[in-house]
C-alpha cells in the first residue's frame, strides 16, 4: 500500500466518524429494532417489599394501560442416575421443586414489567416504533420505588439491551450495511453457500459503562408468497450496555440509551445510516417484513 493510500484511508475514517457523530436518533425514520430489555438486579426483596412497591405504583400502571397478574417462578434441582445407563430399569431423572416464588407482572400490549425478589425487568417487543421515554416512564418509577423500599437494599447491576434483526438475501453484500469491524470474512467464508453460522462478540468499556456487542449471522430458508424457497440470512445486532459498579449513584436510563445508540451507529455503514433517514426504508438486499 502506498503512503498516499494510507493517508486517504485515515482521512476517510476520520470523515466517517465525524459524519456518524452528526446523525441524531430523531433523524432515523426506519429501524430494525425487535426487542428491548431493561433489567435491574438487586440483592433481595422480601414479599412485603414487592407488595409495597406494587401498592404505590398500581394505580399509575393501570391508568397507563397495564393489566396485572401474578405468576410463579419455580427453581428445580435435576438429578440423573448415571450408575447403570445401559440398564433401562435403573435409568432415572428426578426433579425436586426447591422454591416457588410468586412475583408481580404487568402487561400492556407489547410491553411487560416483572418484579421479582432479585430483579425487575421491562421487555418491549417492537412491531412499530415507540419512543424510549414513552416505554420506560412507568418502569423508571418502579426503579425509584425499589431504591427506596428498604434501607440497606443493594442494587448490583442495571442494563439496557437492544436486539436488532435483519434478513439478507445476499450475505456477500453485508459490508454495504455493516462495518467490517463487526462482520469480516476470510477467503473460505466469502463463498456464501458455505456460510452457515457466524458470530462475533466484543466486550469493552465506554464512558464508564460496560458494553457487550454481539453480531450473529445464521443461514435459513424462506418461503415467499408463491411458495418458492430461497436462501436467506438472519443478521442479529445485539447491544447490551450496563453498569455494575457504583450503581446507586449512576442510574441514568437516558444516558445508557444514548450509549446504545452510539454503539449502534458505530456498527452500521455510513451509507446505510443515511438510508435509514427514509420512512419505510426498503431495498433489494434486505427483506424487511417476513
Amino acid at each position: 500500500m502506498k503512503r498516499n493510500d494510507k493517508i486517504y484511508q485515515k482521512n476517510w475514517k476520520v470523515y466517517v466518524i465525524m459524519e456518524k457523530e452528526k446523525i441524531k436518533r430523531k433523524e432515523l425514520k426506519s429501524n430494525f429494532l425487535r426487542q428491548m430489555i431493561i433489567r435491574v438486579d438487586y440483592d433481595y426483596l422480601f414479599d412485603e417489599d414487592i407488595e409495597n412497591i406494587v401498592k404505590k405504583r398500581y394505580k399509575e400502571l393501570i391508568e397507563s394501560g397495564y393489566k396485572m397478574n401474578s405468576k410463579t417462578l419455580a427453581e428445580y434441582n435435576i438429578n440423573v442416575n448415571i450408575n447403570n445407563l445401559t440398564e433401562e430399569e435403573n435409568n432415572s431423572v428426578s426433579m425436586k421443586n426447591n422454591n416457588k416464588e410468586e412475583y408481580s407482572s404487568f402487561k400492556k400490549e407489547n410491553i411487560v414489567i416483572d418484579i421479582t425478589r432479585n430483579f425487575a425487568t421491562i421487555t418491549a417487543e417492537y412491531k412499530k416504533f415507540e419512543s424510549f421515554e414513552a416505554i420506560v416512564s412507568d418502569f423508571s418509577k418502579i426503579i425509584e420505588e425499589i431504591r427506596n423500599v428498604r434501607e440497606g437494599l443493594e442494587i448490583k447491576r442495571i442494563g439496557i439491551r437492544k436486539i436488532n434483526s435483519y434478513l439478507f438475501k445476499d450475505i456477500n453484500r453485508i459490508n454495504d450495511y455493516f462495518e467490517p469491524t463487526l462482520f469480516s470474512f476470510n477467503e473460505l467464508e466469502k463463498n456464501e453457500k458455505s456460510l452457515m453460522v457466524k458470530q462475533t462478540i466484543e466486550s469493552f468499556k465506554y464512558k464508564d459503562y460496560k458494553i457487550n456487542e454481539l453480531g450473529n449471522i445464521s443461514k435459513g430458508i424462506i418461503t415467499n408468497a408463491n411458495r418458492q424457497e430461497f436462501d436467506a440470512y438472519q443478521v442479529i445486532l445485539d447491544i447490551d450496555v450496563y453498569n455494575d459498579e457504583n450503581v446507586e449513584e449512576r442510574i441514568n436510563l437516558n444516558e445508557m440509551n444514548d450509549i446504545v445508540f452510539e454503539v449502534y451507529k458505530s456498527a452500521l455503514n455510513i451509507k446505510f445510516l443515511e438510508s435509514l433517514k427514509q420512512e419505510n426504508y426498503e431495498d433489494e438486499v434486505i427483506i424487511k417484513n417476513v
